[in-house]
């Protein structure tokens, strides 16, 4: 290893005192971290502490196969894993172009959560429509109506995230969006929004949505750090 890389890996080990040290310890690590830093000619502001973490958790893809068609649950709950958990969603088709399928990108462990809360939310808006279909007919309305109101709820808990935090979490976006460039090439986007709306059956569905509950299936299947505004939009090869 060079002596610059070796200087690096120093200062990113420094950097990390910041999680867990006392204020005096965490003090004297960035002094020594600015100190090495300004020797060695480096630049504090592209040492990154998490990088060997996040090569020991690669980028990688799983679908989830939906058939003929892609169904309006479907869709909605991809855009809520897509917004509001680790993970980037886009619809595509199988390899001989006769199914379209979900295509989940992130690390392997936030693709099964995302996996879990996308089939719940499928069952769950499912399930919703069927009780309340009888005074509502328009079911996409009602549909988008559940990921407006859902989405509106994850919004108002999503803590204050620090300064450090969002730096994480837009440099893991990145590496996703990097990984669909690299493997997929550029996607384009699809308005979800109802072609014909129902202000009733959003409505409707919209009070569904508030009171809907992601269950905790999964140990860390919470909404937690990353929320990334939804975009009401659907993602598709080009």
């Amino acid at each position: 290893m060079k002596e610059r890389d070796i200087i690096i890996e120093k200062i990113k080990k420094l950097l990390r005192m910041k999680r867990g040290g006392t204020p005096d310890e965490i003090a004297t690590a960035l002094r020594l971290a600015q100190g090495l830093a300004e020797k060695h000619g480096i630049d504090m502001n592209v040492v990154n502490p998490d990088e060997e973490a996040l090569r020991e958790k690669p980028i990688a893809h799983d679908d989830a196969v939906c058939g003929a068609r892609v169904s309006w649950e479907s869709k909605y709950a991809s855009l809520v894993c897509d917004s509001f958990f680790k993970v980037r969603v886009f619809q595509s088709v199988t390899a001989d172009g006769f199914k379209y399928v979900l295509r989940f990108v992130g690390e392997e462990w936030d693709i099964q959560i995302a996996h879990y809360v996308y089939r719940f939310l499928c069952g769950h808006f499912r399930r919703e429509w069927k009780t309340r279909r009888g005074r509502c007919r328009n079911r996409q309305s009602f549909m988008y109506g559940m990921y407006s109101g859902l989405c509106q709820k994850l919004r108002e808990r999503k803590p204050e995230p620090t300064e450090p935090g969002i730096v994480r979490a837009d440099q893991a976006l990145a590496r996703r969006n990097q990984y669909i460039a690299d493997h997929f090439g550029e996607l384009e986007s699809q308005s979800a929004k109802p072609e014909s709306a129902s202000a009733k059956a959003h409505y409707r569905g919209w009070l569904a949505g508030r009171a809907t509950e992601i269950l905790s299936g999964l140990e860390g299947s919470s909404v937690d750090g990353e929320m990334i505004l939804p975009s009401s939009e659907i993602k598709l090869i080009a």
